[in-house]
């Protein structure tokens, strides 16, 4: 239940915001980019930290199998998936958003 939600939610507020902007889809790209990938990158950054450095060092647990590799940074680490997921949808609903808001305007 929580997903879909999101996703609505998510989505409905990219309608809202985009309601009376003239933003491009230049600027819409930039702006998704900065408020979903750079937490992305700072939160992996993080937990990529604590799993390969405090875990082993400060706790003495071993971690098996929990290396944080690269490909991390770009898919998402663990729970951060819905990220990528949530810049994707609102890459895809943004030209449907702007058409019908053309629609909407001619009537």
């Amino acid at each position: 239940f929580a997903l879909p939600l999101m996703v609505m939610t998510s989505i409905f507020l990219l309608t809202i915001s985009l309601k009376d902007k003239k933003t491009n889809f230049i600027e819409f790209f930039k702006l998704k980019s900065k408020r979903l990938w750079i937490p992305l990158l700072i939160w992996t950054s993080i937990y990529s930290i604590i799993i390969s450095f405090c875990f082993p060092n400060l706790l003495g647990i071993e971690v098996f199998g929990e290396s944080v590799s690269l490909q991390a940074f770009f898919t998402g680490y663990r729970h951060l998936w819905y990220l990528q997921f949530l810049f994707l949808a609102s890459l895809l609903c943004y030209p449907i958003i702007k058409y019908s808001r053309k629609i909407t305007k001619h009537k």
